[in-house]
């Protein structure tokens, strides 16, 4: 399990850093979605305080499983641009890894 946690860990905090800096294809790829730049920051920073929420044993399930429903509306915004299933890979890879977490805890 530990496994799964520091995976899901490394790949929402650097997901969260880049959405809160604001790199270009970020930018882009939000733009495209139709959202603007504040929530591609918000967003960020929720995946950074969930990253932080799964060292905290009491929170883990709770940041795996709000994670789990982010992860849903990102493979949902691709899907409706008709994005190649390759650009949701990353979403579904942390859908999968918090759905375990929360699973399993």
């Amino acid at each position: 399990m530990n496994i799964i946690i520091y995976s899901a860990t490394i790949l929402l905090a650097l997901a969260g850093i880049l959405k809160m800096v604001g790199i270009k294809p970020m930018v882009e790829q939000f733009a495209e979605f139709g959202l603007p730049k504040i929530a591609m920051r918000l967003i960020g920073l929720a995946e950074v305080a969930a990253a932080v929420g799964l060292w905290l044993p009491g929170l883990r399930q709770y940041a795996a499983g709000g994670m789990v429903l982010m992860m849903l509306g990102a493979i949902a915004n691709h899907i409706k641009v008709k994005h190649p299933i390759s650009q949701s890979f990353p979403a579904i890879l942390v859908l999968v890894l918090c759905a375990l977490i929360v699973a399993f805890g």
